[in-house]
């Protein structure tokens, strides 16, 4: 309950300290401040919700709390609307995304690579036995070539792209 009660007293001294416009907010004197600084004093909206009792043995902390409420109320906050921001570097990337797809169009060709596979875990005397006495059996793939760091470059515009929309996984 001690830690409680200084951690509501630092607290009562951080919004008396915004209220004040004061140069310094004594954000650092609890871990309930620290936590609460971003709401308290950042580019947020924050409720505060206060709790009382009809109780007349409890009317002087009811009162102390709703006096500690309007306290609270009349802290202002200025919050700023990053959505113009997020959407101007989103447009931003979806430019740099077409141009590196216009190059990696213009750059990238398709190579034929054929490589060799034996089976490791073949039956004497299957067809597969077979192949493998005879080197393998030759498999022909298609790769992308000419556009390698494009490529990655790309890769990494759409994971920025990703987490700015908030759909990161990774």
């Amino acid at each position: 309950a001690i830690n409680i009660n200084l951690g509501l007293l630092a607290l009562k001294k951080v919004i008396t300290s915004l209220n004040r416009k004061a140069t310094f907010v004594p954000y650092m004197d609890s871990k309930l401040t620290q936590i609460l600084a971003p709401g308290i004093g950042g580019n947020s909206r924050t409720k505060i919700i206060v709790c009382g009792s009809l109780n007349q043995e409890h009317s002087a902390e009811t009162l102390n709390t709703l006096r500690f409420g309007q306290e609270c109320s009349s802290v202002s906050n200025r919050t700023y609307n990053n959505t113009e921001l997020i959407t101007t570097k989103l447009k931003e990337l979806d430019e740099k995304i077409l141009q590196l797809s216009e190059t990696i169009k213009r750059k990238e060709t398709w190579k034929t690579v054929e490589t060799r596979r034996l089976d490791r875990l073949v039956q004497d005397g299957t067809l597969e036995a077979k192949i493998n006495e005879t080197g393998g059996e030759t498999v022909r793939t298609t790769v992308p070539v000419g556009a390698e760091e494009e490529n990655r470059q790309l890769e990494a515009l759409l994971i920025e792209k990703e987490k700015l929309l908030g759909n990161s996984s990774r």
